[in-house]
């Protein structure tokens, strides 16, 4: 209970939301290989992500790796504090080589994965990046907002696995926005209003 007091008090110093508080805490203590962070834009997916990320290497003692379908994406969780990477690159360096069956590279015990804009990736890079989670025993994160633009390819994997076993934790209020028009804009275009 007294870590749990001393998380809580961190992530209320770092100014998180009730809402987000909620989602790094259950993240945190789910216990699970893989849990769901749905919020629409603009709701502090990435700034929660970036407040789980600095308790996870505290209290977990591994490290959080986010990836991204674009390297412009990789590049706004770099700007939040992650060590993040295009998705197809990471892959390339983590999966077996063919001739060798070695990997260039492998991941720590403890490791936490995070997947961004989850809906975006096609179905089978995500089912590469969650083989290689369950052979180093790394905890996968995917976030997004399954209402939003899907993978060019196959996709549709958020919405079956917020569907799923794994947990899922939202985000919603708006921070991102300044005006309260923005955010009704934002949350119309999310749903498919015409108003």
């Amino acid at each position: 209970a007294g870590e749990l007091a001393q998380v809580e008090a961190a992530l209320v110093e770092r100014g998180l939301g009730d809402d987000q508080r909620t989602a790094v805490l259950g993240i945190l203590g789910s216990g699970r290989r893989g849990d769901v962070l749905i919020g629409p834009a603009g709701s502090g997916k990435s700034f929660t992500v970036a407040a789980l990320a600095e308790q996870w290497q505290k209290r977990v003692g591994g490290p959080v790796v986010g990836l991204a379908t674009s390297q412009i994406a990789a590049q706004v969780l770099e700007e939040e504090g992650l060590n993040a990477h295009n998705i197809a690159r990471w892959l390339q360096a983590y999966e077996p080589d063919e001739r060798t069956g070695e990997a260039r590279a492998t991941l720590p015990a403890g490791a936490l994965l995070v997947i961004d804009e989850t809906g975006m990736s096609a179905t089978d890079q995500l089912d590469r990046v969650r083989r290689i989670a369950e052979r180093s025993g790394a905890k996968l994160l995917w976030t997004g907002d399954h209402e939003q633009l899907d993978a060019v390819g196959a996709g549709g994997a958020l919405r079956m696995l917020a569907r799923g076993q794994v947990q899922e934790l939202g985000v919603e209020d708006g921070r991102r926005f300044r005006a309260g028009w923005e955010q009704d804009a934002s949350l119309g275009l999310r749903s498919g209003s015409r108003e």
